[in-house]
């Protein structure tokens, strides 16, 4: 199963060349009430919304988002009882070249993304969204 807390667009006036998207986000995490741990991934995904040709004109078609292969930040988070808090988030740039470039944060420490948006997906009436964050539960697991 998975959640999508929340999805955003990021338009080509947003991010021009010499320009960066940052985002950052903390979780207070915890179970409530429960017999076992259990497991999340949280995933930090950039995708594109191609328009429709036909009929023309058309607007964005939110169901055929196309997410990228590789997350920005993808972590596991182990849920007990006990409260934690997470810290997270990406930074892209799109530098003067027009090349993109991605770093992660994870727990207050920056570093290169795994993957970063193959092109400027801000040209030919493309938006890059940033899915943020997508959490998929795993089995639960016990106790030692």
């Amino acid at each position: 199963m998975e959640r999508e807390l929340f999805m955003f667009f990021v338009s080509e006036q947003m991010l021009t060349p010499g320009t960066a998207f940052e985002l950052e986000l903390k979780l207070a995490l915890r179970t409530l009430l429960a017999t076992t741990r259990c497991e999340y991934v949280l995933k930090i995904e950039t995708g594109t919304a191609p328009q429709d040709i036909v009929p023309a004109p058309t607007a964005i078609n939110l169901q055929n988002v196309v997410w990228s292969a590789t997350p920005l930040l993808a972590e596991r988070l182990i849920l007990s009882d006990t409260k934690i808090e997470h810290h997270f988030g990406v930074a892209i740039r799109h530098n003067i070249d027009d090349s993109l470039s991605a770093d992660q944060l994870l727990y207050n420490i920056w570093t290169a993304a795994p993957a970063a948006p193959s092109s400027p997906q801000f040209r030919h009436s493309r938006n890059s969204i940033p899915r943020i964050p997508r959490a998929e539960p795993r089995a639960p697991f016990s106790s030692p």
